[in-house]
């Protein structure tokens, strides 16, 4: 962390992360850890799992800013309390909280987290050169949330498992594409690749 001073600030062109993250047009999910309308810092994965907070405040709150220089994937988080700056690395964070969605940094950029049940699976929405202005989101999953981010493709999943032969075989059999394993049952209320990675060894 670096207090006002020690680290030159980040450019105002960089706009807060708050108010520009594009919403996902996904199927919600119930989550399997309570969602506030709260903002604030995980220094760790520990500090996520248990809903504990660095700068924990209600979203509406004006008294703390939080800015994730995401757009220019910068390295480093800026937090500001009652006229106090503070800096962070994002190397040193585990992410953020932004109202009722949770973020992973990796790399200097940000993920959303968009479930956590048997491993978990991120969302990144930006824009492509080759699509012009179209907004085009990508999907990644890890093994845990302290392990590399990889695209959410079968190939990715069936090699990441390899001793999970059951998983492995539903994959080929429930899904004929990458795209599919973002369908959700919306009686089990879950994604069906989580389903099958709950049931399938």
């Amino acid at each position: 962390m670096y207090k006002d001073g020690n680290m030159p600030l980040l450019e105002e062109k960089d706009n807060d992360m708050f108010t520009q993250v594009a919403v996902l047009p996904l199927l919600f999910l119930l989550q399997a850890y309570p969602k506030m309308e709260t903002k604030g810092i995980y220094k760790t994965q520990a500090d996520f799992i248990q809903h504990h907070l660095e700068f924990e405040a209600p979203l509406s709150s004006k008294k703390i800013a939080i800015r994730t220089h995401a757009f220019s994937d910068g390295p480093a988080v800026t937090v500001t309390m009652d006229g106090q700056k503070y800096y962070f690395l994002k190397v040193e964070l585990f992410g953020y909280r932004d109202g009722n969605k949770d973020y992973r940094f990796f790399n200097n950029e940000t993920y959303e987290i968009v479930d956590t049940v048997g491993f978990y699976i991120y969302a990144r929405t930006g824009f492509e050169k080759s699509k012009g202005s179209i907004q085009v989101t990508k999907y990644y999953f890890s093994k845990t949330g302290t392990d590399s981010l990889q695209s959410l493709t079968l190939q990715n999943l069936k090699s990441a498992y390899p001793e999970r032969t059951g998983f492995r075989y539903a994959l080929d059999a429930q899904f004929s594409s990458d795209r599919k394993l973002l369908a959700y049952d919306a009686q089990l209320k879950c994604y069906k690749v989580k389903h099958l990675f709950q049931t399938e060894q």
